[in-house]
């Protein structure tokens, strides 16, 4: 029914990091290059665009693979195609980032030294092996602008936040009764499960499943206030892109589909 909703996700995904299937991802070949984008004339960094792109590419490597093993020129020349075939659709969730970005830098040129200090220091004591990687990729003054890029996206979540209303209890169980059936159906799928083991299951007396639900409609609720704004500047917002092909095309902005 649910899937939790914490923390916005940030634009700059790390790629190839330790964890299930590892392995596999180090053996895709990098992100075929050159590629650039600007935001109202301004570059975003390449650095940024790699890690966020790493992720789409490596997916879709691996599922064109014919077999594995080396892929021939001309099917990678294809594949490179066909990945920048649609530059809208593929890089919409980077643009929504840096506009985010952009709008706490415009209202908050100087951020908050110590909120940023503490946030570093949650991220040194959850990071682990995941510091070291990024570490190697960016170096140590990149990750420091990866992190403030982070931090100034979580701040500005919050001010969106602030825009909604509360979730009320209504809205939970509206929302929990919509899915409910459906939920069930899938969870008895297989037989694993009996009937009554579902319902006892399913049920908002859960607080967990009570959390999980006002999380999710919240998250929805931050969305449509960033749709609304992003609508808002669309029309005055230019963005650029180029990618192996080297032909420059503009990208228009647009909200969720």
């Amino acid at each position: 029914m649910l899937s939790s909703c914490g923390e916005k996700v940030t634009p700059e995904h790390t790629g190839n990091e330790a964890g299930a299937g590892a392995e596999l991802l180090w053996e895709t070949p990098p992100v075929p290059g050159p590629y650039q984008m600007t935001l109202d004339g301004v570059k975003i960094p390449e650095l940024v665009l790699t890690q966020f792109l790493t992720p789409a590419w490596n997916s879709f490597y691996l599922e064109n693979q014919e077999e594995p093993g080396a892929v021939s020129a001309e099917l990678m020349a294809k594949m490179v195609e066909d990945f920048y075939s649609d530059p809208s659709t593929l890089m919409q969730p980077v643009i929504r980032d840096f506009l985010i970005l952009r709008r706490h830098e415009e209202n908050h040129a100087e951020i908050n030294q110590h909120d940023f200090e503490h946030f570093i220091e949650e991220f040194d004591a959850n990071a682990g092996e995941t510091r070291s990687i990024l570490v190697r990729q960016m170096g140590e003054d990149g990750l420091a602008k990866h992190l403030e890029r982070r931090f100034r996206l979580r701040e500005m979540m919050k001010e969106f936040n602030a825009q909604t209303g509360n979730v009320s209890h209504d809205d939970i169980e509206a929302y929990f009764n919509s899915k409910r059936e459906q939920v069930r159906a899938n969870m008895l799928t297989g037989g694993k499960v009996t009937e009554e083991s579902v319902d006892a299951m399913l049920t908002l007396d859960d607080d967990t499943l009570h959390k999980l639900i006002e999380n999710q409609l919240l998250q929805e609720r931050i969305e449509q206030v960033i749709d609304a704004w992003i609508l808002s500047i669309a029309a005055d917002t230019k963005v650029e892109f180029s990618g192996p092909d080297g032909k420059l095309v503009e990208i228009p902005v647009q909200a969720r589909q």
